[in-house]
């Protein structure tokens, strides 16, 4: 048993009860959790996280609407935007899950990468790629880039060149990217004397 708890177990009345409650919610014991938070609030009304955490346990409860009540009574003894906004989307996740819509972000990506945005019918693959490929070749390229076309120019491409003293590979990449992000020239140059 960790000291917080302890201490809790040794003094019924300390404001620890709202720790002991945090344990109850991440352990999933909600009626346990509402039971020391609803007592929590009785006896330190003026003690925010009391309020946020009630908010969790009813949520998981399924009492959303009565959450966001204490949500907003721990907001107005905070005063804190951003903790609100925080434990409004832990509701919001939780909301989604009780309706068994998928929060998980790896189901997320999978379900928009498999999901057909274009309809087959409306999209001529050999088409779309003779004009794609028409429009590129008219499209104005600038004069004075001519770089190779397997060539990298990074920033950092250049730093390892001058850090194993190829300098004249450094200074080539440094141009280039001048060329590249003209906004930048000042830090090039500098990076180059």
């Amino acid at each position: 048993m960790d000291k917080f708890a302890l201490v809790y177990e040794f003094n019924k009345e300390s404001p620890l009860i709202t720790y002991k409650a945090s344990k109850e919610l991440e352990a999933k014991n909600y009626s346990k959790a509402l039971e020391l938070l609803s007592s929590a609030i009785e006896k330190y009304p003026y003690h925010a996280t009391a309020y946020f955490l009630l908010a969790l346990a009813l949520a998981h409860n399924n009492e959303f609407e009565k959450a966001k009540e204490f949500l907003s009574k721990g907001d107005d003894l905070l005063g804190e935007k951003s903790t609100t906004e925080y434990y409004l989307g832990l509701i919001e996740k939780i909301k989604r899950e009780s309706e068994g819509i998928s929060v998980n972000l790896d189901d997320t990506i999978s379900e928009v990468l498999n999901e057909s945005f274009i309809e087959p019918e409306d999209f001529n693959t050999e088409n779309e790629l003779e004009l794609l490929n028409d429009s590129f070749e008219k499209a104005e390229q600038p004069e004075n880039i001519t770089f190779e076309q397997n060539s990298i120019v990074t920033e950092t491409l250049a730093e390892i060149y001058a850090s194993q003293n190829n300098y004249e590979e450094s200074l080539e990449i440094y141009e280039k990217l001048k060329i590249i992000k003209p906004d930048m020239t000042e830090k090039f140059d500098n990076r180059m004397a």
